[in-house]
């Protein structure tokens, strides 16, 4: 990893299968910091005051095998976590020692758990401060990361780079949009085991095809986000 690359926090989520009518050429299963197809924890549905309904957060919880009373105890960190500025809105960690140590306290038999960082090219880090200061929504625990410009915590493995889009919480995936068919005929970007590109160079030009107009994605600020993982 370039070490001047930008930390965006630290997240705790699940590999995601390979959704119908996404490229056979995918891997079965998936990395990926969208939370259109990932889950996290935290995220809105662990706090208790969040307008999530009881089916919403059972359904979030069964995503990560919680049982009610370890679910219950994650939601009470998160409420004081949220408070304190201990965690970020709504499933950022500052540190991963900090998501480390989440896992450990409640998800311990949740093997394939994992604690990933993201970060971003610095070129870009003034433009997405930016927008997500006039987009109208809470900023979020994103935009206070990247605003400390620390770098990323070294011992992380590097797992390639998501095409993310921003829209507030949460990041919307190029496979949501269908883009991956694009991405290999116009770049000859071809995603790796997890579902990520290995260059940088590629998977910038695949984001700024994304922000184009004519590639018909969501109209949101497209970029392309480093993905290592911890522990």
């Amino acid at each position: 990893m370039a070490p001047s690359r930008i930390s965006g926090g630290y997240f705790i989520t699940r590999r995601v299968e390979r959704q119908p009518g996404m490229d056979a050429a995918l891997p079965a299963s998936l990395v990926t910091l969208s939370g259109c197809l990932a889950p996290f924890i935290p995220d809105s549905w662990s706090y208790s005051w969040s307008n999530d309904s009881t089916d919403q957060r059972a359904a979030a919880r069964a995503r990560f095998s919680l049982d009610e009373p370890t679910a219950a105890a994650a939601s009470a960190w998160a409420d004081n976590a949220i408070n304190t500025d201990a965690v970020g809105w709504p499933s950022v960690f500052p540190s991963a020692s900090d998501a480390l140590r989440f896992r450990a306290e409640f998800l311990p038999t949740v093997k394939d758990a994992l604690v990933v960082g993201i970060s971003l090219d610095p070129q870009r880090v003034a433009e997405f401060l930016s927008r997500t200061l006039s987009d109208g929504c809470d900023p979020g625990g994103v935009h206070r990361a990247l605003e400390r410009r620390a770098q990323p915590e070294t011992g992380g493995r590097f797992l390639g780079f998501d095409v993310l889009g921003w829209d507030c919480w949460p990041f919307h995936s190029y496979l949501c949009n269908g883009l991956e068919k694009e991405f290999a005929s116009r770049f000859d970007a071809r995603p790796n085991a997890d579902g990520l590109y290995d260059d940088a160079v590629v998977a910038s030009k695949c984001a700024a095809w994304a922000c184009d107009e004519r590639s018909h994605a969501e109209p949101v600020l497209w970029l392309a986000w480093a993905v290592e993982v911890y522990g």
